[in-house]
């Protein structure tokens, strides 16, 4: 949310707001969830669905009213991991997916560690060098572009590359208290 402009929810000029017409501002659409019921069933979902800002902010919110529990040193050592394997990979995004499952220790399944470097990728960490970073700029991700139309990665790290490298300054932003 960094760089997510702030506004109301705008329509294109004569239109009627429904939850079919996207911001024009944004491209989000109004209203996705409106009651606690909607934001527990988006939890027993497993979380994102869609490439919403929408989704992430009710999953956000549904995330910070689960009990609070802090990292262990083992789940530290694990992110270093991650990180040490991104930072040295010279492979597309679908290798260091496949590395990370040897990771010990890191117990995920394919789509988890794709939603993980995707996340990696909204926060800015995994920037493609051709390719602006939600990190320093807004990007409307509901139209953001792809490696191709049968891509099931999202922006951006749709076009990741280890030559890309780590976003050393997005890595400190967000998760600094981790890498001391």
């Amino acid at each position: 949310m960094r760089t997510f402009p702030n506004h109301l929810f705008c329509v294109a000029n004569n239109s009627v707001p429904s939850n079919i017409s996207p911001c024009q501002v944004c491209g989000d659409f109004q209203c996705l969830y409106e009651t606690e019921e909607d934001i527990c069933e988006f939890l027993d979902g497993g979380g994102v669905l869609a490439h919403s800002i929408g989704d992430y902010y009710y999953g956000l919110k549904a995330i910070n009213r689960l009990p609070s529990s802090s990292p262990q040193e083992v789940d530290i050592g694990i992110f270093h991991k991650i990180i040490a394997c991104l930072k040295h990979s010279s492979g597309s995004i679908r290798t260091v997916q496949r590395e990370l499952k040897n990771i010990p220790n890191f117990k995920s399944n394919v789509e988890e560690r794709r939603l993980l470097l995707e996340t990696l990728g909204y926060c800015g960490v995994l920037c493609p060098l051709e390719h602006t970073s939600p990190y320093s700029h807004y990007v409307r991700l509901n139209n953001a572009p792809r490696t191709s139309h049968s891509s099931d990665w999202n922006y951006p790290a749709d076009f990741w590359k280890g030559r890309d490298g780590v976003n050393i300054e997005a890595l400190n932003f967000w998760f600094g208290d981790y890498l001391l």
